[in-house]
């Protein structure tokens, strides 16, 4: 009987921890801001920090402010294509790297599938496009083409 208890007591512990943390990197996660030349920029999929790279949904990357911006996706390839000014990029999901023009370049983080959103690298995308792109880890927010 005393080895069920330790275990039982064990067990809800152990359980305990697990949501405390599991529930803390969830909000971290939904707690990233991203802020574009217009204000803030919201999606139904929150941007996410991953091995040191915010993904942010494809969609934000339109609502940067930017005129002229083009997107494009293509489902049988799984791969985003972005137009602007004379600049084109290419990202596939799960691809280690990201096209510019004719150039691949190395990405730190591939593209991704989350809930149906293709989730991009905002530092490579926003950087290819030319605009500045930082990170604020005190106030987790992503200034996107807004001088700092």
């Amino acid at each position: 009987m005393r080895k069920f208890k330790t275990l039982t007591l064990f067990a809800t512990a152990a359980l305990g921890i697990s949501m405390v943390f599991c529930g803390h990197n969830q909000a971290l996660a939904s707690s990233i801001k991203v802020v574009g030349k217009n204000g803030p920029i919201s999606s139904e999929v929150a941007p996410y920090l991953k091995k040191g790279t915010v993904l942010v949904p494809i969609n934000i990357i339109g609502n940067f402010g930017l005129s002229n911006l083009n997107m494009s996706w293509d489902n049988t390839r799984k791969q985003v294509r972005i137009s602007y000014r004379k600049v084109m990029i290419t990202v596939k999901v799960n691809e280690k790297y990201g096209i510019i023009g004719d150039e691949r370049i190395p990405l730190a983080q591939p593209a991704q599938m989350k809930h149906g959103r293709v989730m991009v690298p905002v530092r490579f995308v926003g950087e290819a496009l030319g605009e500045p792109v930082a990170w604020d880890a005190k106030t987790q927010t992503v200034p996107l083409g807004v001088q700092r």
